[in-house]
């Protein structure tokens, strides 16, 4: 029906479907390559041959972004009791007591539904991981962890 669609209603002159990994490599100009697409759910990876995908290449891993963010949540939010109240659930006041502006909850804050603050909850994960979380540039070099680790103890 879709395909009736765009042919009958939008007078479309011509269709091109393709697999994620090929408009990959197509994108870079190149007819070849070896793919990895890390997204929000799972990690793949797949080679792509003169424009068609080698299925029998394709591995994929659990490994994605909402894992990194799943694990910032419980191994550094939790256990540093932060409580994180999503920008759109907030409202700015003035104080004029204090001359200051106040962050309020919006009000019928509980009436919100527990998808809903968690949807916001998710997407300020996923910017404090982008903001915050970097993979080094350069190796790790041991010995500088060991000459503290030697320093610390000699003293």
């Amino acid at each position: 029906k879709l395909l009736e669609l765009y042919f009958e209603s939008l007078h479309t002159p011509a269709l091109f479907l393709c697999r994620s990994a090929v408009l990959s490599c197509f994108s870079t100009g190149r007819s070849s390559a070896l793919i990895l697409d890390s997204s929000y759910s799972a990690t793949t990876t797949i080679a792509v041959h003169d424009g068609y995908p080698l299925f029998a290449t394709s591995t994929s891993t659990p490994f994605s972004s909402s894992l990194i963010c799943q694990n910032l949540y419980q191994n550094f939010i939790i256990p540093n009791k932060i409580n994180l109240v999503p920008y759109p659930l907030l409202r700015k006041s003035f104080d004029s007591s204090s001359n200051s502006i106040r962050a309020n909850f919006v009000p019928n804050y509980n009436a919100y539904k527990s998808s809903y603050k968690q949807f916001w909850i998710n997407r300020l994960l996923d910017d404090i991981k982008q903001s915050l979380l970097r993979v080094s540039e350069y190796p790790l070099d041991s010995t500088l962890f060991n000459s503290n680790n030697n320093n610390n103890n000699n003293t």
